[in-house]
């Protein structure tokens, strides 16, 4: 038999509840933080496109993209 599994388990005591603790000190306020990142930073946009969407992309749609009106013949 494996060792410990045929005896009881010992009845836990109740333990009391700690009150959360908390700083006493004011965090500063957030809006006064710079910008998380440069406003210089390039932008890279990159487009991956899967074998079936290559081979007939008329069959798909790109999500988010508006769709284009049919020309007026």
């Amino acid at each position: 038999m494996l060792q410990g599994l045929d005896e009881h388990p010992k009845s836990q005591e109740p333990v009391a509840e700690e009150e959360p603790r908390r700083s006493k000190a004011a965090s500063p306020p957030r809006s006064d933080a710079g910008p998380r990142w440069p406003a210089d930073l390039p932008v890279v946009e990159e487009v991956i496109d899967p074998e079936p969407v290559k081979g007939c992309p008329e069959a798909w749609r790109h999500i988010g993209e508006e769709p284009k009106p049919a020309a007026a013949g």
